[in-house]
């Protein structure tokens, strides 16, 4: 309701901050949930996710992970999908002459679709490049043979996850693929979550 409340005026378009919060609370939900299943299907893993994600690499991805998500919840509350619908390039440059448009500068990362749509494209090829980083290293490893299926579908669903924000961009936000789209960053989230979890196995 606080989201649905803000486009309640001339302005029918709810306000990308608050649609940011009611998006992250509904991954916190999933997010608690799977883990919380996990626990009860296998209570002989002692996993307690603050001692897995404090790991420099492990946090780092996940802080990547986040950050990726709540810039894509900004695109899509400002829309900022539909200004430049073409990959690797946005126009004729990778960053567009209007990235900083506002003044002072750092308040385009908040307000200027342009600058968010290009943060983030930058985010999301970050995330899938610690992706591989953190599969190969937790592989080579891993001494449980769980974890390693959950590294290897994260790997893949990186592949997915990527192609379908491309796709997405390309076919200038088309609704069906947008929603693949977020639905594909909940599935990594939870895949993520599935590696820590069965990350160190304790007798």
């Amino acid at each position: 309701w606080y989201m649905v409340k803000s486009g309640l005026s001339q302005d029918p378009e709810v306000s990308p901050y608050r649609l940011c919060a009611h998006l992250l609370l509904a991954f916190l939900t999933a997010a608690l949930l799977l883990w919380s299943t996990l626990k009860m299907r296998h209570p002989h893993y002692k996993s307690y996710f603050w001692r897995h994600v404090k790991v420099p690499l492990n946090m780092f991805f996940f802080v990547l992970i986040i950050m990726t998500i709540i810039y894509g919840s900004f695109v899509a509350g400002m829309k900022a999908g539909l200004l430049y619908n073409t990959f690797p390039l946005m126009g004729d440059s990778f960053v567009p002459s209007e990235t900083f448009y506002h003044d002072p500068w750092y308040m385009n990362f908040i307000m200027n679709p342009v600058t968010v749509q290009l943060t983030h494209r930058v985010l999301a090829i970050l995330t899938f490049v610690f992706a591989w980083l953190y599969v190969l290293r937790d592989f080579k490893g891993s001494q449980s043979e769980v974890q390693k299926k959950w590294l290897i579908i994260l790997l893949g669903w990186s592949l997915v996850q990527v192609s379908l924000g491309i796709v997405t961009l390309l076919s200038m936000v088309q609704h069906d693929l947008a929603v693949l789209h977020q639905v594909g960053a909940l599935v990594f989230v939870l895949l993520f979550l599935g590696t820590l979890f069965f990350r160190r196995l304790t007798p």
